[in-house]
């Protein structure tokens, strides 16, 4: 039976222990941190976190590189988000990359690019996409605005861009005899046959229903 009340405790920092000097017992075990050892944390830490910012916003930066885009574009948002976690939204709003693009210049797979902006708002540049791979298809401007014309009356659907552009594409080409065949679109643009012929059922479920 322990008799004695402990009335003289002494802490042992160096020990990380708390021990009653008239019986000797151990009243209590801690983790001490001497304050130097902790003041070095917290240097150790931010320095981290600066070498963390650095590196992202590094890595940033090569990416605009490879996907020819200027760097002034993270100037837009603040230093603490000038990450690639921020990127492709913010070059979304700029210029007109695709996410097969983006993810090829940044190593990240599609799937975590969606997780990445799933709660952010993306704005395409439907029609500066549009002109792009007209160009990469080798029709003429006014082929291009002829194109735009017909896109700009299109009802929001929610489909992808590249999808909505390249249906648009096909049609006008198949309408002026012009011998550029679904797959040859498919395969500049980066997409599924199947995914231009979903939406060209979606339209003509929507016509269907609008006569």
């Amino acid at each position: 039976m322990d008799d004695c009340d402990h009335s003289y405790p002494v802490i042992d920092e160096h020990e990380g222990t708390t021990v009653c000097c008239d019986c000797g017992k151990v009243l209590d075990e801690h983790l001490y941190v001497h304050p130097t050892l902790e003041k070095n944390r917290e240097i150790k830490n931010t320095v981290t976190d600066e070498k963390s910012n650095s590196s992202t916003k590094n890595e940033a930066m090569e990416i605009l590189n490879r996907l020819n885009l200027s760097s002034d574009i993270l100037n837009q948002l603040s230093e603490e988000k000038q990450n690639v976690n921020n990127l492709y939204n913010l070059i979304n709003k700029n210029s007109v990359v695709t996410t097969k693009e983006f993810c090829a210049a940044s190593g990240i797979n599609n799937k975590k690019l969606v997780k990445l902006n799933q709660n952010k708002v993306i704005d395409t540049n439907i029609k500066l996409l549009l002109e792009k791979y007209c160009t990469l298809l080798e029709l003429s401007y006014r082929d291009y605005t002829l194109i735009k014309a017909e896109l700009e009356k299109r009802q929001a659907s929610g489909h992808p861009p590249l999808t909505i552009i390249g249906f648009y594409i096909f049609q006008y080409c198949k309408k002026h005899s012009i011998k550029k065949f679904m797959k040859n679109i498919c395969s500049v643009l980066g997409i599924s046959v199947i995914s231009i012929q979903r939406y060209q059922k979606f339209i003509k479920d929507e016509f269907s229903r609008g006569s």
